[in-house]
């Protein structure tokens, strides 16, 4: 990716820009690409893999805009970038804990479904 980058500018400030702005929109694009939702109908809930994983990309961008905004001396820039990343890493440890209780409900079906046949 360096030597893309490279091929089009030498300038770190670009590179650390399209950092930042590529994962912002692949957490918007996401949605859209992997689901059946409406992206305009916000009463539609999105499965919790797509929310995660919005969110840690999200995350991701924003930790690098706060270290951009650190290295700039924009200090309340920097608080800004990080509250959001606190916010995305948030809403992507609950989705982790909406899918692993999926998960541990799909095993008790499986498990009590095995118990019933047995009888």
């Amino acid at each position: 990716m360096r030597t893309g980058l490279a091929a089009h500018s030498a300038d770190p400030d670009i590179h650390r820009a399209i950092l930042i702005n590529r994962p912002h929109r692949t957490a918007f694009d996401v949605p859209i690409l992997l689901t059946d939702v409406d992206p305009d109908d916000e009463t539609s809930p999105e499965p919790p893999d797509i929310v995660g994983t919005s969110a840690s990309a999200m995350a991701a961008a924003d930790l690098i805009d706060a270290q951009n905004h650190l290295d700039n001396q924009r200090l309340d820039h920097a608080h800004l970038a990080l509250d959001s990343a606190e916010g995305s890493l948030a809403q992507a440890l609950l989705t982790r804990h909406l899918l692993r209780l999926q998960v541990r409900g799909f095993t008790e079906a499986v498990h009590y479904a095995r118990v019933a046949g047995r009888r």
